[in-house]
């Protein structure tokens, strides 16, 4: 037999759960649900871990006290590494799992137990990257001839994903092989994983001389799989809106705070793309927001080249992302041979009549 019930209300057995969980209904008056038979979406629990660890918890920093207004106004990356290794080992001593429990109650039912698990990550920022490629499309077959004829043809982007898992992750920053004294393109996806609005500044610049933690941008691999060149061969050309609200840093938004109104982020401006090549201006990222920042990598020699793309930011203090690509110069052989005073061509001509051979030209 099958009963329709109403979903009354939810309750917290126990003190952890009462500050770590909340749960809020999705019936018309917050909490009431009707459930039909079989399975029923009722509400959203909505999880805040921070509440663990206030007022010291090993990530955020609030701008408005002393020490956020002294970090703000500072832009050394070797502290920043080293205040971020100090909140990492802060987080180490958390217990990462939490398992808790909520109480349902119904029109037929009360106290229906609903178990709960959850497990502490340290966030990043960097979520995906990809390269951007001249390539005509299936949509798009000729490029150049939507360009003479006026209209504007988006490049093909190649997606290249990234999760937190050490095999995907290890993937973001790749600019590929470009010909030496060319130009490649990429983007690297920037995401605001907190609930609370981001400042970020991004630049970019060589390996520091106080390491960056695992979790933080030190797993990159690149160069301990291979030799690698630190290069000035990687310029940011910009960034653009995602999803959510992205706009440059407004001082505004911290007399705000101070005077307890609410700031707003109204979106991106008209100067979203003000760069020197080697840093952009600082953002404010509104929660869960998300932009690209894109990147040229035009190499100089016919090396493996690397650098970092910092993210300063008063969630995570500081993180790293590993850019590397290949520089080589093209090769060319026809018919099979290489370029050279010795690459000549043979023909036996045994009759007195004109000859005539195939011959493959190929670009390595």
């Amino acid at each position: 037999m099958s009963v329709w019930m109403r979903l009354t209300g939810a309750s917290h057995p126990d003190p952890d759960t009462q500050r770590l969980a909340t749960f809020l209904g999705n019936g018309a008056q917050g909490v009431e649900a009707e459930i039909a038979p079989g399975r029923s979406t009722v509400g959203l629990v909505t999880f805040t871990p921070e509440t663990v660890c206030e007022p010291r918890c090993y990530t955020g920093l609030d701008l408005t006290t002393t020490e956020g207004e002294r970090w703000l106004t500072s832009a050394a990356h070797e502290a920043d590494a080293l205040l971020t290794a100090q909140r990492i080992e802060r987080f180490a001593a958390q217990t990462r799992t939490h398992k808790l429990t909520l109480h349902l109650h119904t029109t037929q039912v009360l106290q229906t137990p609903v178990e709960i698990s959850t497990e502490y990550i340290w966030p990043r920022l960097a979520v995906a990257s990809g390269i951007i490629t001249d390539e005509a499309s299936d949509e798009n077959p000729s490029k150049n001839e939507e360009e003479a004829n006026g209209e504007k043809v988006s490049p093909k982007i190649e997606k290249k994903s990234a999760g937190t898992d050490e095999k995907n992750r290890s993937k973001i920053g790749n600019a590929g092989l470009i010909p030496v004294s060319g130009e490649g393109q990429m983007w690297v996806r920037i995401r605001n994983p907190s609930t609370r609005p981001l400042y970020l500044q991004m630049s970019l610049g060589g390996a520091l001389n106080v390491p960056l933690p695992t979790e933080a941008g030190g797993d990159a691999t690149w160069c301990k799989t291979q030799k690698c060149v630190w290069s000035d061969c990687f310029s940011i050309k910009g960034w653009k809106h995602v999803s959510g609200k992205a706009q440059l840093w407004d001082e505004n938004y911290l007399v705000n705070s101070h005077n307890g109104d609410e700031a707003t982020i109204d979106g991106m401006g008209q100067k979203e793309n003000v760069t020197n090549g080697s840093a952009l201006p600082a953002l404010l990222m509104a929660p869960h927001a998300e932009i690209d920042v894109q990147i040229v990598f035009a190499p100089k020699q016919a090396e493996s080249l690397t650098t970092f793309l910092y993210l300063r930011n008063n969630l995570t203090i500081l993180e790293g992302v590993q850019l590397f690509g290949e520089g080589a110069f093209p090769s060319f052989d026809l018919g099979g041979r290489r370029p050279g005073l010795s690459s000549v061509f043979h023909f036996e001509v045994s009759e007195c009549a004109g000859v005539k051979r195939r011959v493959v030209a190929r670009n390595t």
